[in-house]
């Protein structure tokens, strides 16, 4: 039986270490203080629904606004607002999932805000097209939720002329 010396455990702890810090330090950084009044999300979750909002619904075409503008933003927050706690802190994780999921896919990889324009096209691509279970469930959560706060707004039913009789007052 072979036992551990000091030397080779401590190596492995130092290694262990530097692996660690390689992962973890472009994954840390700060996030622009949010200007609208939420009484959910963060400023780190604000940041990172704008981005995969503007990703997912660009501006543009024959719809109002975007999924990462203000007024989404604001109903996403009133939406996890009115959940019941557990619930509210499980989809409050969900957006820190694709913000440093760059650390597990993309080897410590900075994270998806840092990320360039074009690199970040490529990563959220690569959740939509990927064939693991977990990660379409992960991206079904999140295309519900702006499902729940873009395509429920009044102007956004206008526009794709949904009948009166059918928008909620």
């Amino acid at each position: 039986m072979h036992l551990l010396s000091r030397r080779h455990f401590l190596m492995g702890v130092g290694a262990t270490a530097l692996l660690s810090a390689a992962i973890a330090i472009p994954q840390l950084g700060s996030y622009p203080k949010t200007k609208l009044e939420v009484h959910t999300l963060s400023d780190r979750e604000v940041h990172i629904y704008r981005i995969v909002g503007d990703w997912l619904l660009p501006s543009g075409g024959g719809l109002p606004g975007s999924g990462g503008d203000d007024i989404t933003i604001m109903r996403i927050d009133a939406l996890l607002t009115n959940l019941p706690p557990d619930q509210r802190q499980l989809l409050k994780a969900l957006p820190l999932v694709f913000e440093h999921g760059t650390a597990l896919n993309r080897f410590a990889q900075s994270r998806m805000s840092s990320l360039s324009s074009q690199e970040k096209e490529s990563y959220l691509r690569s959740w939509t097209e990927s064939t693991h279970l977990i990660s379409a469930q992960l991206v079904a959560a999140l295309r519900t939720i702006y499902a729940l706060s873009y395509f429920e707004r009044i102007d956004v039913q206008e526009a794709m002329h949904v009948p009166p009789s059918c928008i909620p007052s």
